[in-house]
């Protein structure tokens, strides 16, 4: 279908896709007001008519009707759609018209053919995840003379609202990307005056406003006694008016004295201020002032920002003596700049022009940045939704910790254009320390390839999931590694049919899988056998569902099961609709959940993992009740438990949780052994039923609870040791079949048992 012609004198411009129907309605369902919500403007000539498709009740219509240039309307640009641009000229022109644009492929995509002395051009252009402000520009000849017009519109996402979630995406990147902005110049340019973190052009002000006053003042005492060199050139002159004659000037005027209007060529010496360092001079101050007022205006133009009369008269009495400085006599007699060729004493020593010279390479590449930092709106917005998922997750565990950063180390600088990205990889870290110790560590973009860095690698393909969650848990042996998998997709299942659902894609949620089966922890190259390392997967993506309802759906009752889910996050206001459950999953993670809870619960065993092993680990325990005692000795124990927590706070390590698969009491001897099929942590009153007289406690400290069955007995009775057991004992399970006295386990650290 046609979705815009515009008609001119010379040609006929006419835009053509398939499904923009579809794609408006998707977009109306976020887009507030899509009938107004865009301009449309043309600059470079005059045009004869412009024609949009139709809207008729936030529907476009197979037809065009009039529209109206710098006027609110309706958009036909949308992502990840194929338009097709016709351009028929009506009059010959001198040459091939071409299609200008940034991006080569634009350039390339644009056939043209000529019939009877007039061009036709052809081609398609998908915006794919670039939305926002977007040029198509026309350029050609016509009577020797050159014309340039330029189609100016917005290309519109369908997933958010263009108006609030994307402009809100914009806003929270550029809010933290100020924070680091800010940090960044502090460590480089250190001694600069702090200031307010309101936008990237204020701090930058606060940082760099102070170097605009002290170039002024170097530049008038450049002006008051500017660098001058001697130089030599020459100049054509009769006999009879040259004052200093050299010996080969005098044998040239001996031989031609018959001729008194010969001229004769002069060297000289004169003084000039057309130096190189003047006319660098003049390119900075010019320069800069134009950036200046760039940024003046965009300070003056922040909405809702209050600005004081005294900040804004700071700002009009720089322009001011900058202007008049650029507008000095001076400047009429230096050349134009040509750049830097060799090095030069006099920017690095003379009075006045080194500070200059300094303040100016500072000042440049504060500019410079400062333009790099402002260019994130041009990012291609499943780059944008990315990274904001990135800052949203590093905010809520901010948020749930109540604790800023240990450490924040994500702002690059790229050297070409001094502009500013997000780190990726290991240097990528954002961590917070708990005040139980445990460390708490967010990457972006980490990759796990075939080697090992921090005991983890790839045997397969290289791995590299968008953010990953590590926490490093105190209350574990050798400081036990918990690690989560995001990935943030801007898709949606709704991408490829119109009365699809806000699900995240299937193959994003089996990317997920994939992580997980593919990520292992391996302590060296030379271990035989390499353990999983990732405990749950979850895709992030743009639905707009409420919480109670996604809780329902398929990829949310997964996690509970597996681990491998999705977790919606858009940004704007529709954010509070379910950002709840991420934050709510990272809430237990961090703060509720016990560290053995998770291994225990969030970890999927392999069902070999319950059959009898004769060297799986065996754990016998002191029994300290005698209701404990009267328990076991009845024959129908369930359970075994233990305080989680000594008496003095501390927790109690037990050794090779992970890999216990037995349990026998300790009561005068060992004669019995239960297979362990679970080992949680829970409540003491959850342990026993109310009704089991002598067992139930109404306590709600934390117990391990070591879930038992098929009681089996011993050969031989294992012999207690003289002086108590109140410990701990560990053995292999061929070991427990042969001892005959407690003394022949394993022995470890003395733990006192209290039930």
């Amino acid at each position: 279908m046609d979705v815009l012609r515009i008609t001119t004198n010379d040609y006929e411009l006419t835009v053509r896709a398939d499904g923009v129907d579809t794609s408006f309605r998707r977009a109306a369902l976020r887009n507030t007001s899509i009938e107004n919500s865009t301009i449309y403007t043309f600059t470079g000539g005059h045009v004869n008519r412009f024609e949009l498709a139709i809207n008729s009740n936030n529907d476009l219509g197979n037809q065009l009707t009039d529209a109206a240039f710098e006027l609110a309307s309706h958009p036909v640009f949308f992502e990840n759609k194929d338009y097709y641009f016709d351009i028929v000229f009506r009059n010959p022109t001198d040459a091939e018209p071409v299609i200008y644009s940034s991006l080569a492929e634009v350039k390339k995509s644009f056939i043209s053919r000529k019939v009877n002395d007039k061009y036709f051009l052809t081609g398609a252009i998908n915006y794919r995840n670039d939305i926002g402000k977007s040029d198509f520009i026309i350029r050609y000849n016509r009577e020797d003379i050159s014309v340039s017009q330029k189609l100016s519109f917005e290309v519109f996402p369908v997933k958010l609202d263009y108006k609030s979630d994307y402009k809100s995406i914009i806003a929270d990147i550029n809010k933290e990307f100020s924070s680091l902005v800010f940090d960044v110049l502090k460590k480089t340019y250190t001694g600069f005056k702090e200031g307010g973190k309101i936008n990237n052009d204020i701090i930058w002000w606060g940082v760099f406003g102070q170097l605009y006053k002290e170039i002024i003042s170097y530049a008038k005492l450049i002006l008051n006694k500017p660098h001058n060199r001697l130089v030599r050139d020459n100049y054509f002159s009769k006999a009879d008016r040259i004052r200093n004659l050299n010996f080969e000037l005098e044998e040239q005027i001996a031989e031609h004295r018959e001729n008194s209007q010969k001229y004769y060529r002069v060297e000289r010496k004169t003084l000039t201020t057309n130096t190189f360092e003047n006319q660098f001079f003049k390119y900075s101050v010019l320069y800069l002032l134009r950036k200046f007022i760039s940024i003046k205006n965009k300070l003056l133009n922040i909405a809702g920002l209050r600005m004081s009369d005294e900040f804004k008269a700071e700002l009009e009495q720089v322009e001011k003596e900058f202007s008049f400085i650029t507008h000095h006599p001076f400047f009429k007699q230096i050349s134009e700049f040509r750049g830097m060729k060799q090095e030069s004493l006099v920017l690095q020593k003379a009075t006045g022009y080194s500070s200059l010279f300094r303040s100016w390479i500072i000042l440049k590449r504060g500019i410079d940045f400062l333009d790099g930092v402002n260019k994130i709106e041009l990012k291609n917005i499943a780059d944008l939704y990315q990274i904001w998922c990135f800052i949203e997750m590093k905010n809520m565990i901010q948020d749930i910790l109540k604790k800023n950063p240990e450490e924040v180390n994500l702002a690059e600088i790229l050297v070409e254009g001094f502009s500013i990205q997000l780190r990726s990889g290991r240097s990528s870290k954002v961590s917070f320390k708990k005040d139980n110790g445990d460390l708490i560590e967010l990457f972006h973009e980490l990759k796990y390839t075939g080697t090992i860095l921090d005991n983890t690698l790839s045997h397969t393909v290289n791995q590299e999931p968008d953010i990953v969650l590590r926490i490093t848990k105190n209350d574990l042996q050798e400081n036990l590694q918990l690690t989560y998998l995001f990935d943030a997709k801007y898709r949606l299942v709704s991408d490829d049919t119109e009365n699809g659902k806000d699900y995240p894609p299937d193959d994003a949620i089996n990317q997920m899988h994939r992580y997980r089966d593919a990520i292992f922890y391996q302590d060296n190259q030379e271990s035989r056998y390499p353990k999983k390392e990732v405990i749950g997967a979850y895709v992030l993506f743009p639905g707009a569902d409420d919480a109670a309802e996604v809780e329902n759906l398929y990829f949310q009752k997964s996690i509970n099961k597996v681990n491998i889910g999705a977790y919606p996050l858009i940004p704007g206001a529709k954010k509070n609709y379910n950002s709840s459950l991420l934050k709510e999953f990272l809430k237990k993670t961090l703060e509720v959940k016990e560290s053995l809870s998770i291994l225990n619960e969030d970890i999927l065993p392999y069902k070999a993992m319950k059959y009898e092993d004769p060297d799986a680990f065996v754990l016998a325990g002191f029994l300290s009740s005698n209701h404990q005692k009267k328990y076991f000795a009845s024959g129908n124990a369930k359970v075994y438990h233990i305080p989680v927590y000594r008496s003095n706070g501390s927790i109690r390590t037990i050794r090779n949780l992970n890999k216990l698969k037995y349990f026998c009491p300790i009561i005068n001897g060992v004669t019995e052994y239960y297979e362990i099929i679970d080992i949680k942590v829970i409540p003491r009153r959850d342990i026993f039923e109310r009704i089991e007289v002598g067992m139930f406690r109404d306590d709600d400290a934390s117990y391990f609870v070591f879930s038992l069955r098929n009681k089996k007995f011993l050969p031989n009775r294992i012999e207690t040791a003289a002086g108590g057991n109140r410990v701990f004992r560990y053995a292999k399970f061929s070991e427990l079949q042969i001892s005959k006295s407690i003394n022949e386990f394993n022995k470890t650290a003395q733990e006192i048992g209290d039930e």
